[in-house]
């Protein structure tokens, strides 16, 4: 399925295509829609490591090709389709999930101080036993040439027959500047708070993010180091590759 997929994106990704838009960072999201015509692929890997100094750490893996399109200029909707292997290396990758997301303008640039967006997500598992949903305020700027800044606070709710209702408020922020058109450099950090039957659990995330990309292909990867934690120093790593037909 894998070789399936790389195949697909080259033939797709070198194809024609004139809406393609820099995301500068791949945790963090920034004033942007997709067009109403235009087709995104985009393929994200994530690995989250336990802890980077640990022997027996362990390492999950997790691939993400979600399909986006633009409704109006205002509104976009996407599709994901999730598939986890964890720990790497141990076993085959499974199909782990799938989700809708939508995206709509609350107001147009430079109308407001900061641009904002109301982001959208259902979340559910294969086999359809487990459910979460997620509301987020996407609030973004660019405040000099060449420099953004982005804030995404949200709130995320895990529910199912299967489960308890766990909660979690999480903060998202991402500071960028392109020093050329195919090439930028980020900042992102990102703390959550989840509430779990056992008692919350709070993460805190930093780290750098690269954007290099042009034309209808561009590639964003994070590092994303967690701080501020005595018993565990996790990481987790990103790439977001891009197409556009």
């Amino acid at each position: 399925m894998l070789k399936f997929f790389v195949v697909f994106s080259v033939m797709f990704g070198i194809s024609s295509g004139m809406f393609a838009d820099k995301r500068p960072y791949v945790w963090t999201y920034p004033y942007m829609l997709g067009h109403p015509g235009a087709i995104e692929l985009e393929h994200y890997l994530t690995y989250s490591i336990s802890d980077l100094y640990s022997a027996s750490n362990t390492v999950s893996v997790v691939h993400q090709v979600e399909i986006e399109t633009g409704i109006t200029p205002y509104w976009d909707i996407g599709i994901y389709q999730i598939f986890k292997q964890s720990p790497a290396g141990s076993g085959s990758l499974k199909y782990d999930s799938f989700k809708l997301r939508t995206r709509f303008a609350l107001a147009g640039k430079d109308e407001f101080v900061m641009d904002p967006l109301l982001y959208l997500e259902l979340k559910s598992s294969a086999d359809i036993s487990e459910f979460e949903g997620e509301i987020k305020l996407i609030l973004s700027k660019d405040i000099l040439p060449g420099v953004n800044v982005a804030l995404n606070p949200y709130y995320a709710v895990k529910f199912g027959p299967k489960i308890l209702t766990e909660q979690s408020f999480k903060f998202a922020a991402g500071v960028s500047y392109a020093f050329t058109e195919w090439f930028s450099l980020s900042g992102e950090f990102r703390v959550s708070v989840d509430f779990l039957p056992a008692g919350p659990l709070e993460k805190v995330y930093v780290g750098p993010t690269v954007l290099i990309g042009k034309g209808d292909i561009r590639w964003t990867f994070g590092a994303s180091f967690r701080v501020f934690s005595i018993s565990t120093s996790g990481a987790e790593f990103r790439s977001l590759l891009g197409f556009y037909f």
